[in-house]
This record gives C-alpha cells, sequence and structure tokens, in this order.
C-alpha cells in the first residue's frame, strides 16, 4: 500500500482499502486509509465483521458508489 501509494503520488489517508478478512482491515487502518469491510466476500460463520473497526461495511459491491460517488 505504502509503494502503490508513493508511485502514484496519492496519500493513503484519501485512499479506500476493501476487504473481506480481519487482516485486510487491520492493514488499511495501520495506513491510516479509509476502509471497508465487503461482507459478501469469503468471511467464515464463525467470524464478526462488525468487531473488525471498519470506516464502513457493505453487503454488494455498488454500495461502494453510493459510498464514494453520492
Amino acid at each position: 500500500m505504502f509503494l502503490a501509494a508513493e508511485e502514484l503520488n496519492i496519500k493513503l489517508e484519501n485512499s479506500v482499502y476493501v476487504g473481506d478478512h480481519q487482516r485486510d482491515i487491520e492493514a488499511g487502518n495501520a495506513a491510516k486509509m479509509i476502509t471497508v469491510t465487503a461482507e459478501y466476500g469469503y468471511i467464515p460463520l464463525h467470524e464478526m465483521p462488525v468487531n473488525w473497526q471498519a470506516s464502513y461495511t457493505i453487503q454488494q459491491p455498488m454500495q461502494l458508489k453510493q459510498l464514494f460517488l453520492s
């Protein structure tokens, strides 16, 4: 993430990290990115995505448009 932001000359805090695993959200939060939990991903039934502390949670990809292009 850091290398990509540097190569693209963008700030990570203006970037969005979408993930379907707790480590995705942890990585994005550690990088000070906006994080989105994708509940439609490969999340085992015993996982509790609500506890991952993402900035947002979505249930389908089109919700990204609603979040960031509205």
